[in-house]
């Protein structure tokens, strides 16, 4: 990635992860001797294409994130910690609203997937600064149904043309600021950032991801992330 382009990481870790079913958001439980988001941020901070992150907390968390941060050897304020909000959306405009001011790209990044790698960042990183907008991806493997409210099949879509999005998703900072400002304005509400800036007439570019990238999202994830570390 060029030099002058500037890029900066928002670590998505305010969610209530209540499917998971723990005591603890599911970012926040104990994987391999560390909390889930912590092998995200170490991840980040060994990825030379990032120079400044931002990780956004549910509230009552910011002391022991900024301790955490500190003992895992932050010490020069490479990476914040903000309150999130109400919604995944409000979290990441409380982000953007403190990115450094010579910012070029943001990557978002779920904080509970703990196998994304530097190698990935850097490819969305670089692939954002060439086409406005990127996102990690892999194809389906099964086949997909859509269903209707009677629970039948109304249609199979070609497999060949779906993927299944992960995260880093990377943007121009102008661009998913203002795909979020219009989203706020129509009252939208998307289930990634792509899809806010895919409302403008953008469209990401993919970048090949790996199925090993996963999103702790049920115990069976955790088990399975557990067995790989």
């Amino acid at each position: 990635m060029p030099e002058e382009a500037c890029c900066h990481m928002i670590l998505a870790a305010a969610g209530a992860g209540v499917r998971m079913g723990l005591d603890v958001p599911k970012q926040f439980a104990d994987l391999g001797g560390k909390p889930v988001w912590m092998h995200v941020y170490e991840a980040c901070r060994s990825c030379t294409a990032v120079h400044s992150a931002t990780l956004v907390v549910p509230a009552g968390y910011e002391d022991v994130c900024r301790e955490a941060l500190v003992q895992a050897g932050d010490n020069s304020g490479f990476c914040r910690v903000v309150t999130g909000g109400a919604s995944r959306a409000d979290s990441v405009q409380k982000a953007l609203a403190g990115v450094p001011p010579e910012t070029d790209i943001v990557l978002v990044q779920d904080a509970a997937r703990p196998f994304t790698t530097a190698a990935q960042m850097t490819a969305v990183a670089e692939a954002a600064k060439a086409h406005g907008a990127s996102l990690l991806a892999v194809p389906v493997k099964d086949t997909i149904k859509i269903v209707a409210a009677d629970n039948c099949v109304t249609n199979t879509p070609p497999r060949e043309a779906l993927y299944l999005a992960q995260t880093p998703q990377g943007f121009r900072l102008p661009l998913l600021r203002e795909a979020y400002a219009q989203a706020a304005r129509d009252g939208f509400q998307g289930t990634d950032d792509a899809s806010y800036v895919e409302r403008l007439g953008i469209r990401p570019v993919i970048v090949s991801g790996e199925y090993r990238n996963i999103k702790l999202t049920t115990t069976e994830d955790m088990a399975i992330a557990g067995l790989w570390l």
